[in-house]
């Protein structure tokens, strides 16, 4: 490229000499974008430094004397030796220790026994070829190898720094040339491409010889010189005294002869400069002038210029020359009134052009494609929105000449001056094929601007398609009841700033605006839903005041569903698709409404419960739907194949609803409501129980947002049995059921698969006597609760979603009619049963029975004595099975089962305290005469005592004593039956004969020292006036006797007093016994009278009536063996006998452990 430039330079300037051997100088400033670097250097390491500043152009076009611009100089990218050594010595140390720490990683070879790798013998230590060992020597050749590289290019970098300058300066020179060559093909191309244009032109052929003599002088010799000789100019004084002669004239003309022939519009005038000037505003202005002192004579056109904007820029001697022959014409044939309504008239044609001709420009500018400009003869038609309808309507406007004045209007001015009417430039709004009448758009008379007129008038178009939107979506239920907002701003000047908001939410608007030019809606903010929908307003709506507002209906309930859907999503909500056909579902809400349904639900839900919302133009409803699937008998199942069973309304929000977290948790816990009022309505119906809502106190409050209803059932439906009926009421007849919201459970992944959401159920009922709940305070149970103070139960009750609690308040109501039952037999079972602890889950109460009151010379063991308490746990956590727990050493574990089947009976269950109480002190007698006899069986195994038991209220003992008389025991067999006369409890105690039964043998031990035979009758009689004596409770009748229930205790102490006194055990073993810690002087009395009482029972058997031997000989039916009731401490073996084992080293006074 240099040398090419030379070589133009050199042809220019025919061998003068160039300034291309100056001096080299800094490289410096400038370069080319376009500049392609040599290689190795980017356009990325190119950089402009600082320079100074160009030299200024010579105003002389020859530039071949001054210097060109210094080349660009590259400093991008550089960088120190110094620097660059340092990081390279940091890289290789950092190398060096990797590597080393890479080489201790790998294990060495094992060692030899002694310690050494290589045997102590060895004098020549031999190479180690180690599989480790030659991995390190590897490493180590690869490290020095790649550092040797690295370090051999910075030994060559070294040297060429040494001639940094001329490299850097070499390389300035490159990019240089690698610029000039870009320039050159640029140049290039140009060149051939215009020439290439020209190829077709048409121009004449150059004047070359005309040309080149111009260029060259200056001057065309050729040019004709006429030679006229120019007058010699006016002085400036005789040139004011003639203007002020025009104006006298003039003014003394328009004052005097032509005041009444004035144009109206041509009042506003001023005379001076020896001329009159005529101002019309918004117009024009004319000049005239006269040329004779006589005023028929007409007026001369002196000038004219426009009044408005924009100013002509086309306005040539031509035209000017066409107006004056025009107005100069006028005045000659009409005077001034022509004058005027020539120019006038050219006003407004020029008016109405230059509103075509912007129309024109704009249509190739800003509005192209969508302005349409048409000529009509004088007047001008623009179409805008070209675009807007494909087949639709189309709308424009139409400039035109009109006369204002109309038939029938004017004033009395217009009578004296009739010409005071005249045209102006009209406007004439079609919108939409439709011409509107009172459109009021007012011209600009002093600027003609067409781009102001179209955003008059897209303003006024826009404002009638948004006001029409705004008016009827206000007449929509759902504006209407102001559940949303809608907002409306309009400028009639600029439609863009014109626009219609519209709320989606509580958060988020629609705002409608229409772009002024291209008549297309704009929707905002831009999401998926109203880009579809704006391209929908844009293309597919040719009536948007009718459709638009569907549009919009659309895109809310869109955005709605949308947001609906993912805010759901967010916190567990499934949304599906449509399990029921859209007929099925207008068909049963009975509506006609073409809505949008979205149809979801909660995980846990069974498959019928589903949740739907109906966005319509007449509002959004709420329904929880009951399905069911329709029967097939054959084919594929569609996944609309539902019907709907049942459906209830739901009242979500009297407003919009905030879909955020609260929202939908409200709407989980309202909706879980109402399921489970649906299912619990439907059990009631099927059990025939009747139940009704309410809305007792304005309905349940979960919390600030849901109020549910309540359900009313009446008790005596849920408690049908006959028991009820026989008894009072305890409670009133009303029970209140609501429900209260979800309890989430704490899921374990380990744990089996369950609902994670149980419901929370609460039933309140009131009971009729409140002291008769006096034991019940606060929780009865972890989830009822008793308020003494207003005498109610408050019952929550936790289920599985979906599934009814009718069932479990049914079993829970029962519970408490139990647990009422039996509070009310402890309480009434007197001072002896005492209540310690009460819930639905279990009664605790204690029970004990008086010792017997001692007579007046044993008052001092009154003090000693003490009343013993014994605590009975009911059971009542199984409500099929109601179970009794007992301590072990309590008396009536033998009984056990029979306490159980007492408690379970529908009808005696009441009597269980009472008979804890009442058979006390009987079950404590025999505990201790079965222990005091095992002690004594233990000693001599001449005893046996066993236990009977038939009943709670009938029981028996046995005693078999073996006697010297071979095969001839002794065996008393004695009855105890509860009996009920005149209204008082009695315990009978009579003698039961049985067979004879042999001796089992002698028996180990110390035999006692008995007579030869005892007597039964005796024996009673003896031990029956004893007891008698002692406790006046007590009656003897005959061989038995009846005893008051705490007094049978004393009647068996006594019985056992006077056979142990008969068989004299209290004599070998004084005080040994419990027994006789409890009734010392009793004891003591029986044994001083032991022989006597012997002897006289001796007697009394010889002298028996016949008819009771004959009883005893023929044997009356005998009493079956009882079953024995086994007890932790005490029990009943095969025969009925009680077997005890010596609980030391066979001690036979050592305490005793059963078997």
């Amino acid at each position: 490229m240099p040398a090419v430039v030379l070589a133009m330079e050199n042809g220019i300037q025919n061998g003068v000499r160039t300034n291309h051997d100056r001096d080299i100088r800094q490289n410096g400033a400038v370069t080319t974008s376009d500049s392609k670097p040599p290689a190795g250097i980017t356009n990325r390491n190119l950089v402009l430094p600082h320079h100074s500043p160009k030299p200024p152009k010579s105003a002389d076009p020859n530039r071949f004397n001054e210097l060109p611009d210094e080349i660009p100089h590259i400093t991008q990218g550089f960088v120190p030796v110094g620097l660059l050594l340092s990081r390279l010595a940091q890289r290789s140390h950092n190398e060096l220790r990797e590597a080393i720490m890479e080489m201790a990683q790998i294990p060495v070879a094992k060692q030899h026994p002694n310690g050494n790798s290589v045997p102590p013998s060895s004098s020549n230590l031999p190479d180690d070829d180690s599989k480790a060992n030659l991995q390190k020597k590897g490493m180590i050749l690869t490290y020095a190898q790649r550092q040797h590289e690295n370090w051999v290019k910075a030994l060559i970098i070294a040297h060429w720094s040494r001639d940094a300058k001329e490299i850097s300066k070499l390389i300035d020179l490159v990019n240089h040339m690698w610029a000039q060559n870009d320039q050159y093909i640029t140049i290039r191309n140009t060149m051939v491409e215009n020439k290439e244009s020209f190829t077709f032109a048409r121009l004449p052929p150059p004047d070359l010889k005309t040309g080149l003599q111009v260029l060259s002088y200056g001057t065309f010799p050729a040019l004709p010189d006429f030679g006229f000789i120019d007058p010699p100019p006016l002085p400036a004084r005789e040139q004011c005294e003639f203007l002020d002669n025009l104006d006298t004239l003039l003014s003394m003309r328009l004052n005097i002869d032509d005041h009444d022939k004035i144009p109206y519009h041509f009042r506003n005038f001023r005379v001076h400069d020896g001329r009159v000037t005529f101002t019309v505003k918004g117009e024009f202005e004319v000049a005239l002038t006269i040329a004779d002192e006589n005023f028929t004579k007409q007026y001369w056109f002196v000038g004219f210029r426009f009044l408005f904007k924009p100013e002509p820029t086309n306005w040539t001697p031509r035209t000017e020359q066409f107006i004056e022959a025009k107005v100069n014409e006028a005045l000659f044939n009409d005077g001034l009134d022509g004058c005027y309504r020539m120019l006038h008239e050219y006003v407004l044609t020029y008016k109405i052009n230059e509103y075509r001709r912007q129309a024109l420009e704009l249509q190739k500018q800003k509005w192209v494609g969508t302005l349409g400009v048409e000529a009509l003869n004088r007047a001008s038609g623009i179409q805008y929105w070209v675009g807007r309808y494909r087949n639709g309507p189309k709308s424009w406007i139409i400039l035109g000449a009109s006369a204002n004045k109309k038939p029938g209007q004017g004033d009395a001015s217009d009578s004296v001056m009739p010409d005071r009417s005249t045209s102006s430039v009209s406007i004439r709004w079609f919108r939409d094929s439709v011409e509107v009448k009172d459109a009021n758009i007012t011209l600009d008379t002093e600027r003609v601007s067409t781009d102001s007129l179209l955003r008059a008038v897209t303003g006024r178009h826009v404002q009638h398609i948004l006001s029409t939107i705004h008016r009827k979506l206000l007449a929509r239920p759902r504006f209407a009841a102001r559940e949303l907002g809608t907002r409306l701003a309009i400028c009639q000047d600029d439609a863009g700033k014109s626009s219609l908001s519209i709320d989606l939410d509580r958060d988020e608007e629609l705002v409608v605006k229409m772009d002024p030019i291209t008549g297309f809606f704009a929707l905002s903010p831009q999401t998926k839903i109203t880009a579809t929908f704006e391209s929908r307003l844009n293309t597919s709506i040719k009536e948007p005041t009718e459709e638009g507002v569907f549009v919009m209906e659309n895109i809310r309930t869109h955005y709605f569903m949308e947001e609906l859907r993912r805010r759901g999503r967010s916190v567990g909500w499934e949304t599906s698709g449509m399990p029921v056909k859209a007929e099925d579902i207008r068909l049963t809400l009975g509506t006609r409404e073409n809505a949008q349904y979205v149809w979801f639900k909660r995980p846990g839900w069974e498959s019928r419960w589903y949740v739907m919302l109906a966005l319509g133009v007449s509002g959004d409803r709420w329904y929880l739907m009951d399905l069911a699937e329709k029967e097939r008998r054959g084919g594929a199942r569609l996944s609309t194949d539902n019907t709907i069973q049942a459906y209830v309304g739901l009242k979500v929000s009297a407003g919009h609803p905030d879909l955020n977290d609260e929202f939908f948790s409200d709407l989980e816990t309202y909706v879980t409501g109402i399921m489970t009022h649906i299912v619990d309505l439907t059990e009631l119906h099927r059990r025939k129980i009747p139940a009704r809502f309410t809305q007792m106190g304005g309905g349940q409050s979960i919390s600030p947002h849901i109020k549910m209803p309540s359900i009313c059932i009446r008790l005596s439906s849920l408690l049908s049995d006959s028991s009820r009926n026989q008894r009072k009421p305890w409670a009133k007849d009303l029970v209140t059921l609501d429900f209260r919201g979800l309890h989430r459970l704490d899921t374990d992944s380990d744990a089996p698969r369950r609902p994670d959401v149980h419901i929370i159920a609460e039933a309140r009922l009131t009971v009729t006597d409140k002291p008769r709940f006096s034991l019940l305070k606060g929780n009865v149970d972890e989830d009822i609760l008793f308020n003494q103070g207003k005498g109610t139960f408050c019952l929550q009750i936790r289920s599985e979603i979906g599934k009814t609690v009718i069932e479990t308040l049914s079993s829970r109501l029962r519970a408490i009619e139990r647990l009422m039952n039996f509070v009310e037999a402890v309480c009434k079972a007197g001072p002896a049963v005492q209540s310690e602890a009460v819930t639905l889950r279990q009664i605790v109460f204690t029970y004990g029975d008086k010792v017997p009151t001692p007579s007046p010379q044993h008052q001092h063991q009154r003090q000693s004595s003490k009343v013993d308490r014994w605590k009975a746990t009911v059971d009542l956590s199984d409500p099929k099975r109601v179970r009794i727990h007992l301590d072990d050493k309590n008396p009536h574990v033998r009984v056990l089962d029979y306490l159980d089947k007492l408690a379970n009976s529908p009808k005696d269950f009441e009597k269980l305290p009472k008979v804890l109480a009442t058979t006390l002190s009987l079950y404590v007698a025999l505990d201790k005469m079965e222990e005091a006899w095992s002690n004594v069986s233990m000693q001599t195994g001449k005893i046996h005592f066993t236990i009977l038991l038939r009943s709670l209220d009938w029981v028996g003992f046995r005693m078999q004593i073996n006697t010297r008389a071979p095969n001839k025991p002794f065996v008393l067999s004695v009855e105890i039956k509860f009996k009920n006369r005149m209204g008082d409890a009695w315990w009978r105690i009579r003698r039961v004969v049985v067979p004879e039964v042999p001796a089992t043998g002698a028996g180990g031990g110390t035999q006692p020292q008995q007579p030869q035979a005892l007597d039964s009758d005796n024996i009673l009689r003896v031990s029956w006036d004893k007891a008698k004596s002692r406790d006046p409770r007590i009656k003897r009748l005959g061989d038995a006797c009846a005893a008051k229930p705490d007094s049978v205790g004393s009647a068996l102490f006594a019985l056992t007093h006077v056979i142990r006194a008969c068989l004299g055990l209290d004599k070998q073993q004084p005080q040994q016994h419990k027994l006789q810690q409890q009734g010392q002087g009793q004891g003591q009395q029986q044994q001083q009278a032991g022989p006597a009482v012997a002897a006289a029972m001796k007697r009394q058997h010889s002298q028996q009536p016949q008819h009771r031997q004959q009883q005893h000989s023929q044997g009356q039916a005998p009493v079956a063996p009882m079953m024995g009731i086994p007890s932790p401490r005490r029990g009943s073996g095969s025969g009925g006998m009680a077997n005890v084992r010596p609980g030391g080293n066979g001690n036979a006074n050592a305490p005793f452990v059963l078997d």
